[in-house]
């Protein structure tokens, strides 16, 4: 018998809550309504605590961000507003059936080494070329 296979699938909470990337829900009138316990690690403070709160005064968006568009920013320094210094990657969805409504993550990024800033995400975004890059045999300095 498989382990937990009597058990039944987890429900959308307990998966939300386990996500391994902070995500933020946020609600038509630019307020967190839920998240999960990867954001509340990352922004130092609890889910309790910022539901209810301006996305602006937990998180603040890029510069240019307008509600209620996708969005997708990359490699931001941004101070929180209990003074936390962040580096990180935001990527913002609208929730097609629920206007008004969106997903924000949160990707923090590894502080830059000298000689290597960029590095790490061109071998994220592109395997291809790293799998073929350890096929021809080539050294990679990572």
């Amino acid at each position: 018998m498989r382990r937990g296979a009597s058990l039944p699938p987890p429900d959308f909470a307990q998966l939300f809550a386990a996500l391994p990337v902070a995500v933020l829900l946020v609600d038509p009138d630019d307020r967190i309504a839920f998240a999960n316990s990867a954001a509340e690690e990352l922004l130092n403070r609890s889910a309790r605590l910022m539901a209810g709160e301006a996305l602006a005064s937990v998180a603040p968006p890029p510069a240019g961000h307008r509600a209620g568009h996708n969005v997708a920013a990359y490699d931001l320094e941004v101070e929180t507003p209990r003074g936390h210094q962040l580096r990180l990657d935001w990527l913002e969805a609208e929730l097609g059936e629920h206007p008004g409504w969106r997903a924000v993550t949160l990707h923090p990024l590894a502080p830059r080494r000298l000689g290597h800033a960029g590095g790490a995400r061109a071998v994220v975004a592109q395997p291809a070329t790293l799998l073929q890059m350890r096929h021809d045999s080539v050294d990679l300095d990572l």
